[in-house]
């Protein structure tokens, strides 16, 4: 039975991707392919996909009265866990319950474009979902669509259609509303109103389930945050706590184990990278990073033969996005045995705010030949913080996009 604070429960859920194969049968897949074969059409037949858990068993629920933030990296199964609750993709194990009625954001590209916004009110009614022919106004009134009811939505500009998605789902009454994927839309005084009939929402008792990226405004709304990694949920708890612990405890380095997977057996290769750590450049016992302060990366190397030509080095993404790298560039050689510790700062106002990954790289030379080692991520953090565009001008990157400041790193050979 489900819970009286509880509007959503999940017990064991999980979702297992299976692609269609094209034929039913090897024997005539391979005449099919053979006949298109020989008309040039071979190069469509391709190996079937193998299977994918895009979501791991999972048991969670979601109480009345709250709005709950998912996040998380692309494809970490954040919008498989929406559809799975909207009941539009069936589990492949466990139950789904919920508690009253649903609401789930509209999306207009899956609306016939001929619709008026009057059409798409009618039909919500005559499903039940609305009852009060005053709604339309109401409806019309919060989208800011009053003089387009009657103009089909295929003329509506890209605005006017997220408005009319977002008054679909947040103007009727509902105790389960989903949110995948959301942008604040809109001029300032709509995106405000959108957050203000959120929390309306949950004041009266109902679950808003908002699915975004964007922490600034996951740290305002949401009472609660789930972060999804790799189809499982890796932690929850207050927006906050979750942000802090995820990004800015960064010297950690959680993932180290991966360099061994990714250079191979520590023996085989003449440098080990040992450190990596990213800090308050100010404040190293700092729990939150800020743009408007700068940071302070190290980075170590063992030795573990004789090394000449050196080379360390951090690139930055930015949602996915290559945004700044900076390299040790004065090359330097270890005996073997000896262990070089290097450290740079980054200036404030260099990283916007938000989520960044960090990919950590180290390039050498030995009598066995070249070193590759790269680890990404190797660190990975989160900026507070307002945004202010950086005034270093002096680069030495070759892609415009990219920003290679030259800065001063400190190198000590222990």
């Amino acid at each position: 039975m489900i819970s009286e604070n509880d509007s959503v429960v999940l017990r064991n859920v999980s979702k297992l991707y299976k692609p269609k194969r094209r034929y039913a049968s090897d024997e005539r897949k391979n005449k099919n392919r053979a006949l298109l074969a020989l008309l040039g059409f071979g190069r469509f037949f391709r190996e079937p996909e193998a299977e994918r858990l895009v979501l791991r068993p999972l048991t969670v629920s979601f109480q009345k009265g709250r709005v709950i933030g998912i996040a998380g990296n692309g494809g970490s199964g954040k919008s498989v866990l929406l559809k799975i609750i909207s009941g539009l993709v069936p589990p492949s194990s466990g139950t789904v319950q919920i508690r009253g009625r649903l609401r789930k954001l509209l999306e207009i590209e899956d609306v016939d474009q001929s619709l008026t916004a009057q059409d798409v009110f009618l039909e919500e009614a005559s499903a039940g979902k609305l009852s009060k022919a005053h709604d339309l106004a109401k409806w019309l009134e919060f989208a800011g669509l009053q003089n387009f009811a009657d103009v089909p939505i295929r003329k509506y500009s890209t605005g006017m259609k997220q408005r009319l998605a977002m008054a679909s789902v947040l103007c009727p009454a509902a105790d389960v509303i989903l949110i995948d994927d959301y942008i604040p839309v809109g001029d300032l005084e709509f995106q405000r109103k959108c957050q203000d009939r959120i929390r309306e929402r949950a004041r009266f008792g109902a679950t808003v389930i908002l699915v975004s990226n964007d922490q600034a405004l996951i740290k305002a709304l949401c009472d609660e945050l789930h972060w999804f990694e790799e189809g499982a949920i890796l932690l929850s708890g207050k927006p906050e706590r979750v942000l802090a612990e995820l990004y800015s405890n960064s010297s950690g380095w959680h993932k180290k184990n991966e360099l061994l997977r990714l250079a191979g057996p520590v023996e085989r290769h003449p440098i080990r990278l040992f450190q990596a750590s990213v800090s308050d450049a100010q404040n190293s016992q700092a729990l939150q990073l800020h743009s408007e302060r700068p940071l302070l990366f190290r980075i170590g190397v063992d030795a573990l033969a004789d090394i000449s030509r050196l080379r360390l080095g951090f690139t930055f993404y930015n949602q996915h996005k290559q945004v700044l790298r900076t390299v040790l560039r004065d090359r330097v050689a270890l005996a073997r045995g000896s262990r070089i510790e290097a450290e740079v700062v980054l200036p404030a106002t260099l990283l916007a705010p938000g989520p960044h990954d960090v990919e950590v790289f180290a390039q050498a030379e030995s009598s066995t030949g070249p070193i590759n080692i790269s680890l990404k991520p190797g660190l990975r953090f989160f900026m507070c913080g307002s945004f202010k565009p950086s005034t270093w001008m002096e680069t030495a990157s070759r892609d415009p996009i990219v920003t290679a400041p030259v800065l001063e790193w400190l190198c000590v050979a222990r």
